[in-house]
This record gives structure tokens, C-alpha cells and sequence, in this order.
């Protein structure tokens, strides 16, 4: 518990901070810095770096990025309800070519709640963005076979693909 209320602390922080314009360094600087910790593995360290600053107010793509970044870091925390605002704040951000990634990491989030129905729609969306990308179809392939009872529910959790 005393986790969740630590990330949401963090989460609100950034929120924050982004709504207040304000923002100790470039949007592309801490971005960078919050994303190379997540794919270092270190989640908690990248909710720390986008606490800290914030895009332009204006700034669609980096706000939709800054969002992106903090839902796929409460993913790794196991935090599904975080990231679950942090990918719709993502998607309402603006339009970027990578939007098909909110939607994907937003049905994982979905799916971990335990709304399945969300997380096949999310999916389906995902898929029609992605083009030719493979993981919202493998994602929705795996909601899909938890319908015929192929797969356990725990197993398929761990198997969604965040991007």
C-alpha cells in the first residue's frame, strides 16, 4: 500500500508540474533520461526523473510522450490504476505517430485491473494504429484466448507486451 501511495505522490507531482508549465530542463533531456531508466529496468527512477520535470504547456507531443513514459513505468510498478491515467492523459495529449502505443500499454493497464472488455477494445484500437506492428496483435490474440479458457489469467498478465 505505502508503494501505491508513493507512486501516486509522483504521479500527481509530474501532473503537476506539467500543468504548471514548469520544468527544470528541456522536455527532450528528461525524457531521455526517464526512458533509458525504463529500459534499464529502474521504474522507480523514471517516475522520479518525469516528477522532476515537465514538458511546455502547449507542448502536445512532449506532454503525450511524458504521460506515455509514466504509464509504461506504473505498468513495471504494478500499478494498473496509475497507469491507466497516465495512458488515457497520454492519448488526450495530441496525436502522435506512436499513439497506437498509449493504446496498447492502456489495454495492458485495463487488463490488469481486471476489465477485460476494456483491454480487448483498447487492443482493437491499438491494432487499427499500429499498422504493421506486431505487438497489439499478439496482445489482443492473448486477451482472446483467456475467453476460451486457453491460457491461465496469471499467465497471460505476464505475457502482455507493454511497448
Amino acid at each position: 500500500m505505502r508503494k501505491l501511495i508513493n507512486l501516486a505522490a509522483l504521479s500527481f507531482a509530474a501532473l503537476a508540474a506539467v500543468e504548471a508549465g514548469a520544468g527544470a530542463q528541456p522536455a527532450q533531456d528528461y525524457l531521455a533520461v526517464a526512458d533509458r531508466l525504463l529500459n534499464q529496468g529502474n521504474a522507480a527512477g523514471a517516475l522520479t526523473t518525469l516528477a522532476s520535470g515537465s514538458p511546455t504547456r502547449g507542448d502536445s507531443a512532449a506532454q503525450a510522450a511524458h504521460f506515455g513514459l509514466a504509464c509504461r513505468a506504473h505498468l513495471a510498478n504494478d500499478a494498473p490504476e496509475l497507469a491507466r491515467d497516465n495512458c488515457l492523459r497520454a492519448i488526450d495529449a495530441g496525436t502522435t505517430r506512436d499513439r497506437w502505443r498509449d493504446y496498447n500499454n492502456l489495454g495492458v493497464a485495463e487488463f490488469r485491473r481486471g476489465d477485460i472488455a476494456a483491454a480487448r477494445r483498447a487492443f482493437r484500437t491499438a491494432v487499427v494504429l499500429a499498422g504493421v506492428a506486431y505487438s497489439p496483435q499478439k496482445n489482443l490474440a492473448l486477451v482472446s484466448q483467456l475467453a476460451q479458457d486457453a491460457m491461465p489469467r496469471a499467465q497471460l498478465a505476464e505475457a502482455l507486451v507493454v511497448r
